[in-house]
């Protein structure tokens, strides 16, 4: 398993180093994401959830949409989180890039992710995590989003217990051995928390129900066997129309049938920037 998890990551940064190449003001970033979901398929693995690409004060769970309109301009602090998986083994990464600018923020989220890395050995307590991240921090203006944090990774289970606080905290649970890990961190120089917005274009097979709509029963069946129970995007749904997407959608998630990832923004609507990596103990 070591090896296979070693060949996932490596296609999963290969991709992120294709990311930060087409990255350009006067980008679609609708574009951007096709381009990287369809370099995962051709390097040989599978796509664990849609490429989320967050803008500024947009933390996470953002991906482009169907009809996607935002141009990427100069100046812009742009999230790509990124997710992997070759039989349901997943590695999970991320980093943030400055569209044409130089950010001091992404150099101090990345030397987070670099020192946090050095502590995540079998019986470490995941609490040393925090404590790593908030002494690099602790002289800037910057704050650990507080409710956004690592977590452990199972087969086909993306977020799994325990989660890995970024911020000093006094758990008790160690890094075990034969587990998998993602480091994810997330700083800001807002109020140092996000809050749900009400818009998601993420979803994800929850359980099957009863449905007399044709079109409804079609998603859930693809969000069971094509997609594997793990998070897909609207705009992967492009063979039925707009209309009856949205009502078919809406329709499932009211019964339960589907679940639902809403865009997370910062509260104070700060800068907000991510570094993650995917370990194997």
């Amino acid at each position: 398993m070591i090896e296979e998890y070693k060949s996932i990551k490596n296609i999963a940064w290969k991709v992120m180093e294709n990311a930060e190449k087409v990255l350009d003001e006067k980008k679609n970033i609708l574009e951007i994401a096709e381009f990287l979901e369809k370099n995962i398929l051709e390097l040989g693995a599978e796509i664990a959830f849609p490429v989320n690409i967050c803008v500024n004060h947009i933390a996470a769970h953002y991906t482009a949409d169907i009809n996607e309109t935002y141009i990427l301009k100069k100046g812009d602090v742009v999230k790509i989180d990124i997710g992997c998986h070759i039989n349901g083994f997943i590695v999970d990464i991320a980093k943030t890039f400055c569209i044409k600018e130089n950010n001091e923020m992404i150099k101090i989220v990345d030397k987070c992710l670099e020192e946090a890395k050095k502590v995540v050995k079998e019986g470490n307590k995941i609490s040393e995590v925090g404590y790593v991240v908030e002494e690099i921090i602790k002289d800037t203006n910057l704050k650990v989003i507080r409710n956004l944090t690592g977590h452990r990774i199972d087969k086909f289970g993306l977020h799994a217990k325990p989660s890995i606080p970024n911020y000093k905290n006094f758990s008790s649970e160690v890094f075990e051995k034969d587990n998998i890990y993602a480091i994810e961190i997330f700083l800001t120089n807002g109020n140092g928390w996000v809050k749900e917005s009400t818009y998601s274009n993420i979803f994800q097979f929850n359980k099957y129900v009863g449905v007399r709509n044709e079109t409804a029963r079609k998603i859930l069946e693809l969000a069971d066997k094509k997609f594997k129970r793990l998070p897909f995007a609207k705009r992967w749904l492009k063979e039925f129309s707009l209309s009856v997407l949205e009502f078919s959608l809406n329709e499932l998630l009211n019964k339960n049938a589907l679940k639902k990832y809403p865009v997370l923004i910062e509260d104070g609507n700060g800068i907000v920037v991510q570094a993650e990596d995917t370990f194997f103990i």
